[in-house]
């Protein structure tokens, strides 16, 4: 039973810290204090990574928030250095 245990922790230790942290419009718009539309616009210019989770033209978009972070970062570096 320890060694399951520890297999399972193991698993999950692997997944969390290889996998981003993705989540979908409306919980990123929520978390980072912005619009829908506006995240939605930069998952679609493609400056922020994102995935849709099918082919359909309506399906849930999920945004990886690293991405939409490092975005935000590198913006505002690049305003104070202008």
């Amino acid at each position: 039973m320890i060694d399951d245990q520890k297999a399972y922790e193991t698993s999950r230790s692997y997944y969390l810290n290889n996998y981003p942290d993705m989540r979908s419009v409306n919980d990123t718009a929520l978390n980072f204090d912005l619009s829908p539309n506006y995240i939605r616009s930069l998952a679609k210019s493609g400056k922020i990574k994102a995935v849709r989770i099918s082919d359909k033209p309506n399906s849930k978009i999920l945004i990886n928030q690293a991405s939409l972070a490092e975005y935000f970062e590198s913006n505002i570096l690049n305003c104070i250095n202008d």
